[in-house]
């Protein structure tokens, strides 16, 4: 009974904590004045490292709407860039995966 009342406690911080996060989230977003122009040899990806570059830290789903992708695809190319050490991946316990330079 003890348990299962600081397991129900314990859930309704969680629930409360994530909404905080996702309110949070919503202030979280990329800034409307980017200027990156993307040169002639320039991939999405590229724009991509670069906006995380500039402007980091910044979320996946804030990246993922600037460039009306999804975030599955986002974190794809954020675990790429990972690997060659040009940018760090952090999630945090509750809400998005943060992106910042290396």
């Amino acid at each position: 009974m003890f348990y299962s009342l600081i397991a129900y406690k314990a859930s309704k911080i969680i629930k409360i904590r994530k909404e905080q996060v996702e309110k949070k989230e919503l202030t979280k977003k990329v800034p409307k004045n980017i200027s990156i122009t993307k040169g002639t040899y320039e991939t999405d990806i590229d724009i991509f490292y670069k906006l995380v570059e500039q402007h980091g830290p910044i979320t996946i789903s804030a990246i993922a709407k600037h460039f009306k992708m999804s975030k599955k695809k986002i974190e794809e190319w954020a675990d790429i860039l990972e690997e060659e050490e040009m940018i760090r991946i952090h999630y945090p316990p509750v809400g998005d995966a943060e992106l910042t330079k290396w």
